[in-house]
């Protein structure tokens, strides 16, 4: 809970100590130049927006905050703000808030998307964060509003941060009737760390290669991507994309591949390893010259090895020369994995 203050403040953007200290001192100079350079202490800043004071501040102190905040009296800035459910906090100010909160935790390396449809609940202490801090969280904010994220999604993201999240990942296989398979990988990436991510190192493979992986940066990335090959096998390619310009923090950018030189003989399955934290997976599979499918299945294997069904992500539909097969799931974690099988009858 915070006070009145804490949400004007959010409002002008003004939430930071730095940024408060220097709007303070123009009100103060405006209203009378010999109370100039008395802004408050950052531990006398931090209590008036959490309202941990007993009494009114200074009548200076009072003056320029109604000189800031005209209309408003210093004893209802620093009021208690109406305390709103979680589910509730629709203000930007208040998001922002939240957001801001959680970056101002430390960083876990032991922490998952939460799948029950409950309440999260956030770090509500007072935490003392920089400006750049703060520029991610309105980022976010910013962010999920264009994506029509929920609430939910968004405290969940900012659990994350110290770590970049695929937000979207998509991966397109087309294998035509002789078994040739082309695939389109592409990746939303949301860095929630404090640096610039100009590096992915990523990873395919196919059942069988009668030459050599080929790999290409795809025309659905949003920005220019170099491939390296680090290491390779027949079946097996891992390789770096530099991105230019990187990603910085707090901002998003779309990373597209393209793979071909893969064939699918016999054993009619896909596999897709997650290395990061992943808010939404789908895998579209259009397999051609098919008559039907006899059977399709799905399942996910955890972190621990413990396999699940992901069958209720699972649809497919005939068409005229062959099936489409879709997969989606949400809310992944580093080190598992989707599977996705099928068996089918040919038209031969």
């Amino acid at each position: 809970m915070g006070t009145v203050l804490k949400g004007l403040l959010h409002q002008r953007h003004l939430q930071t100590y730095a940024n408060f200290a220097r709007a303070y001192e123009k009100a103060a100079a405006e209203l009378d130049p010999e109370i100039s350079n008395t802004y408050p202490s950052r531990s006398q800043f931090h209590r008036w927006l959490d309202g941990k004071i007993k009494s009114l501040p200074y009548a200076n102190h009072c003056r320029v905050l109604e000189q800031m905040f005209p209309g408003w009296s210093a004893a209802q800035l620093l009021a208690a703000e109406p305390i709103v459910p979680h589910q509730q906090v629709a203000t930007v100010s208040g998001l922002v808030d939240m957001v801001t909160s959680e970056l101002g935790t430390p960083t876990s390396t032991n922490v998952s998307w939460e799948q029950k449809n409950e309440n999260i609940p956030f770090n509500h202490a007072p935490v003392a964060i920089s400006d750049e801090a703060s520029g991610v969280a309105r980022k976010l904010v910013m962010l999920a509003r264009a994506k029509r994220w929920k609430e939910r999604d968004l405290r969940q993201l900012a659990r994350l941060h110290g770590h970049v999240v695929e937000t979207d990942l998509r991966t397109d296989i087309d294998i035509n009737q002789d078994g040739n398979v082309s695939i389109i990988y592409r990746r939303e990436l949301l860095n929630l760390t404090d640096r610039p991510v100009r590096r992915l190192v990523t990873q395919t493979w196919g059942e069988h290669v009668p030459g050599r992986i080929e790999i290409n940066p795809g025309t659905n990335s949003d920005r220019n991507i170099k491939i390296t090959r680090i290491h390779e096998t027949k079946t097996h390619l891992r390789y770096a994309c530099d991105i230019n310009p990187p990603i910085a923090p707090g901002e998003m950018g779309a990373i597209g591949i393209e793979s071909t030189g893969f064939r699918l003989v016999s054993d009619h399955y896909w596999c897709l390893a997650i290395p990061r934290y992943t808010k939404q997976l789908t895998i579209q599979i259009l397999h051609r010259g098919l008559k039907r499918l006899t059977e399709c299945h799905s399942f996910q294997e955890l972190e621990n090895g413990e396999q699940r069904s992901a069958d209720n992500g699972l649809i497919w539909n005939h068409i005229q020369d062959g099936v489409t097969i879709l997969q989606t799931c949400d809310y992944l974690n580093p080190g598992q994995t989707i599977t996705v099988r099928w068996n089918l009858e040919t038209n031969e």
